[in-house]
């Protein structure tokens, strides 16, 4: 019985000592995001889903990154986001069976006023 709960205790210890890694990747589309149109920016939004995996970190695809945009849309009520940042933070722990993940989207939220139409000098 003693062995059981030193077994449990080591196990417990190994599963909350992990790793956190952290990485980021910034667009700056302001400039680019509808060519020759008029932009009205709406201000800063933000938004944020996490999830647990199994054996293998967990990537943020199309899907992922189009449902974490609109839900940072809707709170200023904006077409697109320009100029943003996606963070994603993960932990696992040190035998990496299972990964928490964290995503996170911050950015402009802008509405298209005039689409197609500016001068061009």
């Amino acid at each position: 019985m003693k062995s059981l709960w030193y077994f449990c205790l080591a196990m417990a210890a190994v599963l909350l000592c992990g790793c956190f890694v952290n990485s980021s990747a910034r667009s700056l589309s302001s400039k680019f995001a509808f060519p020759n149109s008029d932009l009205a920016p709406l201000g800063p939004v933000s938004a944020e889903t996490s999830r647990w995996t199994f054996l293998a970190a967990p990537s943020m695809d199309k899907p992922e990154f189009d449902e974490l945009s609109q839900d940072a849309l809707k709170q200023k009520g904006g077409d697109t986001l320009v100029d943003y940042v996606i963070e994603t933070s993960s932990f696992y722990p040190m035998i990496p069976l299972v990964w928490y993940t964290t995503f996170d989207i911050s950015g402009t939220a802008v509405r298209v006023t005039q689409l197609g139409r500016q001068e061009l000098h």
